[in-house]
């Protein structure tokens, strides 16, 4: 008799079918999942330390200490991130008006060397990815936008 099974999404006949086919293995479990792991261990610790401290039951101490990671951690990865997003965006017209540039560069290249319009689409995309690297690496640098043109100048 075919019966579904929840745990991994099919229709088999023995149930569950998942433990024949998905199981952690005793070195993997003691490697990567036991509390004696360095990043386990720690958030069990934390976690104890939560509720030993606060008082709180097991399901409000979670919640905290996921709210507190949170906070810590997410915090300020995303007003770095959107600060960086920022400065990209203020070198975005000199960004397009180097695109420009290499777009006329590239026709040129094209009629020079005979390319049909994949491979000079994908000169293009190329060295646009590169002026967008060095524009984000200018970002970082505190350098002009030109300076990073001139080093990564075209390869067609």
């Amino acid at each position: 008799m075919l019966r579904y099974c929840y745990l991994c999404c099919c229709w088999c006949d023995r149930f569950p079918c998942c433990t024949s086919r998905r199981h952690v293995s005793q070195a993997f479990y003691y490697q990567f999942l036991s509390p004696s792991c360095a990043p386990v261990g720690a958030l069990m610790s934390l976690l104890e330390v939560v509720h030993t401290h606060t008082g709180l039951p097991w399901w409000a101490s979670l919640a905290v200490t996921t709210a507190a990671l949170r906070t810590v951690l997410t915090f300020p990865l995303m007003a770095y991130s959107m600060n960086n997003v920022a400065k990209v965006q203020r070198l975005q017209p000199e960004i397009n008006d180097i695109s420009k540039q290499l777009w006329i560069e590239v026709a040129v290249a094209k009629d020079k060397y005979k390319w049909d319009d994949r491979v000079a689409d994908l000169q293009f995309d190329k060295n646009v990815s590169c002026i967008f690297i060095a524009a984000v690496h200018t970002t970082s640098c505190c350098r002009s936008l030109s300076i990073s043109y001139n080093i990564c100048k075209f390869h067609l």
